[in-house]
């Protein structure tokens, strides 16, 4: 059965130097993730960006 739920998206912007430093912290978000909502895994895409604010 498929089974269809509402999904979310969440954006981390960080510099390159800090990718190393920053990637346990990511994993501790996404586990955090599937144990609160159950889920059976959670999507990682990483991809590189130029952002100006």
């Amino acid at each position: 059965m498929i089974e269809r739920e509402r999904s979310y998206e969440l954006t981390l912007l960080y510099p390159e130097s800090e990718a190393r430093v920053r990637d346990p912290q990511i994993e501790r978000i996404r586990n955090a993730y599937e144990k609160a909502y159950a889920q059976d895994s959670v999507a990682r895409l990483e991809e590189r960006t130029t952002a100006d604010f």
